[in-house]
C-alpha cells in the first residue's frame, strides 16, 4: 500500500516537472514581449524548473558551449532516470 503511494508520487512529481520542462521549451520559442500573459506562464515555468535546470545548465557550460543549450532537455532525462531508478528501488525494498 504504502510502496504504491510513494511509486504514485514519485511518477506523478516526474511527470509535472518534465512536463513543466517540455513546456518551458516549446514557450521559450514564442516568447518576444515580455509584458504578455504568455511570457508570465513562461516566467513561472523557469522559477518552478530552475532548480533542477541550473545545476544541468552550469554542467553543461563546461563541455559544450555551441548555440543550442541542450541543459532542459539532458534536465529532463535526468528527472525521468532518477524517478525510475527511485521507483525500482521501492519495489526492490517494499
Amino acid at each position: 500500500m504504502i510502496a504504491a503511494i510513494l511509486i504514485r508520487g514519485i511518477a506523478w512529481f516526474a511527470d509535472i516537472i518534465t512536463g513543466a520542462m517540455f513546456a518551458q521549451a516549446i514557450l521559450s520559442w514564442f516568447v518576444r514581449d515580455y509584458t504578455s500573459p504568455l511570457a508570465k506562464i513562461y516566467a513561472f515555468l523557469t522559477q518552478l524548473t530552475s532548480p533542477i535546470v541550473q545545476p544541468v545548465r552550469r554542467f553543461m557550460s563546461r563541455i559544450y558551449n555551441g548555440p543550442v543549450d541542450f541543459s532542459l532537455w539532458i534536465a529532463m532525462l535526468l528527472v525521468e532516470f532518477v524517478a525510475n531508478m527511485l521507483i525500482r528501488l521501492i519495489a526492490l525494498i517494499l
